[in-house]
């Protein structure tokens, strides 16, 4: 497997805001594909750009990646007993400046230590802006960030499994399920999840798809929703995951979804029906018996 060099810019690892509207700050390239021996250097660069309408200065620098818990909560400090993957890495730290619609060119150098063990290793490159301090003294900042994701190559052990595949029976909107994502291996892999919702009839009405990296000795959860969910209708939920070069399918599962009013509108009926039932019976063991009479 390779190093794949993924672009967080605001969904995943963007630590600031970008306050003001004309401070825009974007990384490329998205990704990187790069597998490295030990003692090899392997030289590349990412692209600065200013797609904001102002110039700012920014400077770039290393930091440690790592993940904790199923919920893939990032963490940019050491991880203990591990390698210090910023050593690897060599970037320009030094303060610059970017015009509006301009782009400069980063480059940076990896060189993996002799004797390094085979395996998956873990950094974050960020770009980070310093714009003047504004009236009341505060200095806005703006963070992007490309996670690199490095396998040693030598003796990988590439192992994973569905951990779980959930949903409830009966849910409100909007319809969820979860997916758990298990890597038992020593290098990372891409997963690629489709998730299919289906009426009762057969056809289709939501698919969810995406492509997600899951870390050495994590689990990964992924949640899918329905954010258009119907607030009535009984459903069938399956999918696939597909990593390390198979397809696991996720099997069918059946959810009944009710909103609240519509929860409310069939307790009301089912309520009206007992009330009914119950009127009817108890007229029929107190009603006086009809006496015909014979001439």
């Amino acid at each position: 497997m390779g190093i794949v060099l993924l672009s967080l810019c605001f969904s995943l690892i963007q630590t600031g805001h970008s306050f003001a509207a004309t401070q825009n700050i974007t990384l490329s390239p998205t990704s990187v594909d790069v597998t490295l021996d030990p003692g090899s250097i392997n030289k590349g660069s990412v692209e600065i750009i200013n797609t904001g309408d102002s110039a700012f200065a920014f400077r770039t620098y290393v930091t440690p990646y790592h993940v904790t818990g199923e919920e893939y909560q990032q963490e940019f400090t050491p991880l203990p007993g591990a390698p210090d993957v910023t050593k690897w890495i060599t970037v320009n730290s030094s303060l610059s400046s970017l015009v509006p619609g301009k782009l400069t060119e980063i480059p940076y150098t990896i060189t993996v230590p002799k004797g390094t063990p085979a395996g998956g290793y873990y950094a974050v490159l960020f770009a980070e802006t310093k714009a003047p301090p504004a009236k009341n003294g505060v200095i806005v900042t703006d963070r992007v960030g490309e996670i690199f994701y490095i396998t040693v190559s030598g003796a990988l052990t590439q192992k994973g499994q569905v951990a779980s595949w959930t949903t409830k029976y009966f849910q409100k909107p909007p319809l969820s399920a979860s997916l758990r994502l298990e890597n038992s291996g020593s290098t990372h892999y891409l997963a690629t999840v489709q998730v299919r919702v289906k009426d009762i009839f057969g056809s289709s009405k939501f698919t969810f798809n995406t492509k997600k990296q899951v870390l050495p000795q994590t689990i990964r959860r992924i949640d899918i929703s329905w954010p258009k969910t119907p607030s009535f209708g009984l459903f069938k939920v399956a999918g696939t995951a597909t990593f390390l070069d198979q397809t696991h399918q996720l099997p069918t599962h059946y959810v009944l979804v009710m909103s609240s009013t519509v929860r409310l509108i069939f307790i009301g009926v089912v309520v009206g029906l007992l009330i009914v039932s119950i009127v009817i019976i108890y007229r029929k063991k107190h009603a006086k018996p009809k006496f015909t009479s014979r001439s």
